[in-house]
């Protein structure tokens, strides 16, 4: 349709018929082969991402669904379906891994992780840097804070602990120094800040912060 023409750089329907698509339209690194061989077999592509290349040379991102149409023998007549151009969404996610990876290089070289704390479901998200001070494999973080609060030595939990449940009823900030004990049994000293964010109703809903270490 006029849309999909203007979305390939085209003024009208009738130039992008006179473009063969399927041998010059295709981006490298994403070949037609792999929507023939789903839509062929599954009779349906549904959510598949490839790259056209416009008119103008610049290439095209899209998610296009499609399905089979076929005569009364099962026959294959034609595809249908639809494309959407999802070029900004690439390039915004593009500049979200750039700005992500530089963010990781400053704290490896601050030491200073980053962390955040799903408060309902006790899940947890840490950045790299926060599974390099604690001495762990990134992995998920489930029942955060009993697990966290393990990893602290044995003297200094309780006043972290009370330090989080004050922050959480907003008696004061969450800023303190803390020792925490590795697997392979040494220990390091701990140096956290963190906000806590409130939902319309006043109660917690999320906390984030940092940890450095300052051993």
């Amino acid at each position: 349709n006029p849309t999909l023409a203007r979305m390939m750089g085209y003024g009208s329907v009738e130039e992008l018929r006179r473009r063969n698509l399927e041998e010059e339209g295709f981006a490298p690194g994403f070949p037609r082969a792999d929507f023939k061989q789903r839509i062929e077999s599954e009779g349906q592509v549904i959510g598949l991402e490839s790259a056209w290349t416009r008119r103008d040379g610049r290439v095209l991102y899209v998610r296009e669904n499609a399905r089979v149409v076929r005569d009364d023998r099962g026959n294959i007549q034609w595809y249908e379906g639809t494309v959407e151009d999802i070029t900004e969404r690439k390039r915004v996610e593009e500049t979200l891994r750039e700005s992500e990876a530089g963010l990781a290089a400053a704290q490896r070289l601050a030491h200073i992780g980053s962390w955040q704390w799903d408060i309902a479901a006790d899940t947890a998200r840490w950045s790299e840097e926060t599974f390099r001070i604690f001495g762990l494999t990134r992995g998920p973080l489930r029942q955060h804070r009993t697990d966290f609060l393990s990893r602290i030595v044995p003297e200094d939990r309780q006043r972290v602990d009370q330090a989080l449940a004050e922050a959480l009823s907003g008696a004061r900030d969450y800023d303190l120094n803390y020792r925490i004990r590795l697997l392979d049994g040494r220990e390091k000293v701990i140096q956290a800040q963190a906000q806590v964010l409130r939902g319309g109703d006043g109660c917690p809903v999320l906390m984030h912060g940092t940890v450095q270490d300052i051993t």
